[in-house]
């Protein structure tokens, strides 16, 4: 079929339709149309809206970074200081109970003043709890095990775990 034929059977169609009321078949003519019309109306709103939109968010995106800038100067002039949860105590009686473990003899009466002992770990380097007791692990050993090679083992020597100006003491004798 042509164009024109096509164009005159959809018109045809109408007519037979408004034998049953001269409104209804205007309106079913001109729905087609308008409906056309709305959906070129719509999609011209929608390319509308969508340029002004991304002129928006551009718009919006500029303002932003300034902010962002304004941001990145104000900082303060000095870092807020970091609260050490360092808990000394606790390190002291785990280090005590980690050198029995390995076999060495708990004596309290040891302090640096009647024991042997060699570089305290300082627990206000740590900001951890966690940290400062692995490390006076590794020092626990260190005093189990330094007289190995002389015949001495851990079950040979007694020890003490001290705490003493924030410094942290494996004595040992």
């Amino acid at each position: 079929m042509s164009q024109e034929s096509e164009g005159s059977t959809t018109y045809s169609k109408f007519e037979e339709k408004a034998d049953v009321g001269q409104t209804s078949g205007n309106q079913r003519q001109t729905e087609p149309i308008e409906t056309k019309q709305s959906n070129v109306q719509s999609k011209s709103n929608t390319e509308n809206n969508n340029s002004k939109a991304s002129s928006q968010s551009q718009q919006k995106t500029e303002p932003t970074a300034e902010k962002a800038t304004e941001k990145l100067t104000e900082k303060p002039t000095q870092p807020p200081t970091k609260a050490k949860t360092v808990d000394v105590q606790y390190v002291v009686s785990a280090c005590i109970a980690y050198g029995q473990q390995l076999g060495m003899k708990y004596d309290s009466s040891l302090n640096i003043g009647n024991a042997s002992w060699f570089s305290p770990t300082n627990a206000s380097y740590y900001d951890s709890t966690l940290e400062l007791t692995a490390d006076c692990y590794g020092d626990v050993e260190y005093v189990a095990y330094y007289y190995q090679s002389d015949g001495i083992v851990p079950s040979d020597l007694s020890f003490n775990v001290i705490a003493d100006n924030n410094k942290i003491y494996v004595v040992y004798c």
